[in-house]
């Protein structure tokens, strides 16, 4: 999960300055996996600790995650 929180808060960090805007509207979904919840959870907490709005989907099909 530590993990997780660093990759979020560098995305979003990398969103907001290509963006320039201070506060990035990012979407995220995850997929069925017993993992998903707790690795979700960490990187949307990294993504808002860079100052992201975040918009969190739950799960949704595979090919929607990867490919949406």
């Amino acid at each position: 999960p530590d993990t997780a929180f660093k990759i979020g808060r560098a995305f979003a960090t990398s969103v907001a300055r290509e963006t320039r805007k201070v506060q990035p509207a990012i979407i995220t979904a995850r997929d069925g996996r017993q993992s998903s919840p707790y690795l979700a959870e960490s990187l949307i907490a990294g993504m808002k600790a860079s100052g992201a709005n975040v918009t969190d989907l739950a799960v949704g099909p595979s090919p929607m995650c990867y490919f949406g």
